[in-house]
């Protein structure tokens, strides 16, 4: 009796282990994953010579990959267990894996064969992609460890969130200046790679010592930190009944209209606003608009419930979306719009974080284990499967309407991307939204539950 005293008076996350988590966890995963996304293709046709169909090719099979090893992820970690923990392990594992991969995918040699030597590179990639989707699983998972509430629960997750923005705000100087340091290699971009590889590495090492508190140490909060037993893996598949089944498909959903934006706003800038400069400056503007929201993202989801910032976010997301069939070619009101929609929709990853977690614990409070690493992976899938579709609908979308590579477009097509950059994932937002709804977990109730697994 007196050690479950002792350990219901523990303290609850500290601020400092709450920045250690953001830049531990997202800020690193995030930063480890940027050079990888954004400069792949143009390493394959411009530095390497590969033909532009066969590096087409390959990086819709990188989309592929990414959405296929995700699907097993998550059963994989809860599936296993280590002496050293399971969670902090993997982390671990996945980030020496996107360390070593992550440098090797612009490895620069003589080859005989295009085709040959692409296969090469996807085995990488894969390999890489596998070490990402454990470590940035696993880091979503542990939180579950960490936080007995959901104001702990919220503000870890809204670390990670400004973590992962925060890369986004410095990552464009820590590119420059690792191309800089490796301009006069053979192999720049491999060493730019592993210049930034680390950075992020430092970031392991801040995770690794502040999670052995939480999955090794005498005072941890779960019972299931002490003994952590592998999940069944029908206990994992549990996870899309009830409210999961919900989470999910929203989340696919919200993600199809994330993806959207991504492919088009490089000729929405260019050809409607007319300011190629306009994607660079939206980005910065709306990353720190992210920033500033994430820190107050736990605040609003204790006033208002994870639930009811979701859905905010969701049909605020659709009015944003919305609004750039009306702003013409007018850059300002671009970069206003990207602010405002980010800073009310940032929210959103925060809450659905923390809901990940709460659907593996609902279930575990009507008798199933909690399968926190699947059921992360499960919302990984979902931004695949977003970035798939999306990536899909948006190219096919513009050879539908006409778009031809080097010819100035017609106000007929012109219209047509801002429809498609508009009207369409505006309605997926609204469509999301409404899913959510169908949302329902008794926060309250699933926190008085976690209360009484403190050991």
């Amino acid at each position: 009796m007196e050690d479950n005293k002792q350990a219901k008076e523990l303290p609850s996350v500290s601020l400092l282990e709450k920045i250690e988590y953001g830049f531990g966890g997202m800020f690193k995963t995030g930063l480890g994953g940027y050079i990888a996304n954004l400069y792949w293709m143009f390493f394959l046709t411009d530095v390497v010579g590969i033909s532009t169909v066969l590096a087409a090719t390959a990086k819709t099979a990188v989309t592929f990959i990414k959405l296929a090893l995700m699907m097993f992820t998550g059963a994989l970690v809860d599936g296993t267990n280590f002496k050293t923990g399971r969670y902090r392990t993997w982390i671990l594992i996945g980030d020496i894996v996107m360390f070593i991969m992550g440098g090797l995918l612009f490895l620069k040699y003589d080859y005989k064969s295009q085709v040959g030597y692409i296969v090469v590179l996807l085995i990488i990639y894969a390999i890489q992609i596998m070490g990402y989707n454990v470590s940035w699983t696993s880091a979503r998972a542990v939180v579950g460890l960490m936080a007995v509430n959901t104001t702990d629960s919220v503000g870890l997750t809204a670390a990670a969130s400004v973590g992962s923005h925060a890369a986004g705000v410095v990552y464009g100087v820590l590119v420059a200046f690792a191309m800089k340091a490796a301009a006069n290699t053979s192999n720049q971009y491999m060493f730019a790679a592993y210049i930034m590889g680390v950075i992020y590495l430092i970031g392991t090492a801040v995770m690794w010592n502040l999670t052995k508190k939480y999955e090794l140490g005498d005072n941890v909060k779960y019972k299931a930190a002490q003994k952590q037993e592998k999940i069944p893996f029908k206990d994992m598949l549990i996870v899309f009944k009830g409210p999961g089944k919900w989470l999910f498909l929203s989340s696919s959903i919200m993600n199809i209209a994330s993806g959207m934006q991504s492919v088009l706003l490089v000729y929405y800038t260019r050809y409607i606003l007319q300011n190629d400069l306009m994607l660079g400056y939206g980005v910065t503007a709306s990353s720190i608009s992210a920033v500033l929201a994430a820190l107050i993202s736990p605040k609003l989801c204790a006033k208002f419930s994870k639930k009811g910032v979701y859905a905010f976010s969701m049909f605020s997301g659709a009015i944003s979306y919305a609004a750039y069939y009306f702003i013409g070619s007018n850059g300002y009101l671009y970069i206003l719009i990207r602010v405002i929609y980010q800073f009310c929709a940032t929210p959103v990853a925060t809450a659905m974080v923390s809901m990940a977690n709460d659907v593996a614990d609902y279930h575990e409070m009507r008798g199933a284990k909690s399968a926190k690493a699947f059921s992360q992976s499960m919302l990984g899938v979902t931004i695949r499967v977003g970035s798939l579709i999306s990536t899909a609908a948006a190219s096919f979308g513009l050879a539908a309407i006409g778009y031809t590579a080097g010819v100035q477009p017609t106000g007929d097509i012109l219209n047509a991307i801002i429809l498609m950059m508009s009207f369409v994932p505006a309605a997926a937002y609204a469509l999301g939204g409404l899913l959510i709804l169908f949302y329902k977990v008794d926060e309250k109730e699933l926190e008085e539950y976690k209360m009484s697994k403190v050991a």
